[in-house]
């Protein structure tokens, strides 16, 4: 879950911070870090996660859903509105992510500090997140 989505993310996050190293590229000193490992950790860490989950074993109950009601369910995540809402908010998601971290560690690689790249990448991201929500999803 989230506990444990951010421990991975801080101790990934740690390790990157010691594969940085100072390179020249076009004349200009840049630091640069490598990401392999969050590559490889996303890969083992979603192995493991598919490897535990095929290995849960539910009770059967007496009452189950007619295919009447499931099929009522799958009408209404079918209508437009909701799978476009659905598949907006799972782009937005992982753009916000992916932007997320990429503008952190572009910010430090051009020499600003921590808390000063923090506070660019928040101000960016969740301040405009609100605003990208209502007009792409319209919502009330």
């Amino acid at each position: 879950g989230p506990i444990g989505h951010g421990i991975v993310a801080i101790s990934v996050g740690y390790v990157i911070s010691y594969t940085r190293e100072l390179v020249n590229f076009c004349g200009y000193w840049v630091y640069s870090s490598s990401y392999d490992i969050s590559f490889y950790s996303s890969i083992a860490l979603g192995a493991l996660a598919l490897g535990l989950g095929s290995r849960f074993q539910f009770k059967e109950y007496d009452t189950h859903p007619s295919m009447k009601e499931i099929m009522s369910v799958v009408r209404l995540f079918m209508t437009v509105h909701f799978a476009s809402m659905i598949l907006a908010s799972v782009a937005m998601g992982v753009s916000n992510g992916v932007v997320s971290g990429f503008l952190y560690w572009h910010l430090e690689n051009l020499g600003t500090t921590t808390p000063s790249s923090l506070y660019i990448e928040h101000k960016t991201i969740y301040d405009l997140n609100p605003y990208c929500l209502n007009d792409l999803l319209q919502l009330p």
